[in-house]
């Protein structure tokens, strides 16, 4: 397994075995980690322009918002993918 799809599926949840919905969960799940992936750099900018203070405050609040809540987020949003790709495929 790819080191990259462990830490992935840990964060947002499995890879979907359909092609198509795999290929919207990665695309997603890159354009979702971005903020994370920069969210040390804003917080040392935080602390070097501002101080401590901020950074208690307002890093604290962005790290919560792109390591707790938008992984949560992209779940919601597999899940209803998920829903609606089966309810559409769904044979008659």
């Amino acid at each position: 397994m790819h080191p990259f799809k462990a830490f992935f599926e840990k964060l947002y949840g499995p890879v979907p075995e359909d092609s198509s919905l795999r290929l919207y969960y990665w695309v997603t799940a890159v354009i979702f980690f971005i903020p994370a992936a920069l969210s040390p750099v804003f917080l040392i900018a935080y602390y070097v322009q501002f101080g401590l203070g901020y950074v208690l405050t307002y890093g604290l609040l962005m790290l919560a918002a792109v390591w707790i809540f938008m992984p949560i987020f992209f779940r919601l949003i597999m899940k209803m993918n998920r829903f609606l790709f089966n309810e559409k495929d769904r044979k008659q």
